[in-house]
């Protein structure tokens, strides 16, 4: 019997979404302190990192959540393999979510 397709791509979607966090914050402790707010405004690593931070929080997750749900769907209905690369796959993006939730209620705890 052969895994679902749909299903491994969802797993790799997930794990693609989680290896660049470690980015997103290196790239936060690393951009320099900035005094002016237009310096702030146009630096270079301020801006990728926001753009990071969307891409990694909320649209690649969201899209391994929506191809684990149809993968996990297909499988129960055909009866292929890997349903546990769908759960991953539907279980990635709130762990994450609530991850990085937690982690901003930390950080401004701590300022």
């Amino acid at each position: 019997m052969k895994y679902n397709k749909l299903s491994i791509a969802s797993f790799v979607v997930a794990m693609a979404s989680i290896i660049p966090v470690v980015t997103v914050n290196l790239l936060d402790w690393t951009c320099p302190a900035l005094t002016t707010f237009e310096q702030d405004r146009y630096s270079f690593c301020h801006i990728f990192s926001v753009y990071l931070g969307i891409t990694v929080l909320f649209i690649l997750p969201l899209v391994s959540l929506i191809l684990g749900l149809i993968a996990k769907s297909k499988i129960e209905k055909n009866g292929e393999k890997g349903k546990w690369l769908a759960l991953i796959s539907i279980a990635e993006p709130f762990i994450l979510w609530i991850g990085s939730f937690i982690l901003m209620i930390v950080e401004q705890r701590n300022r």
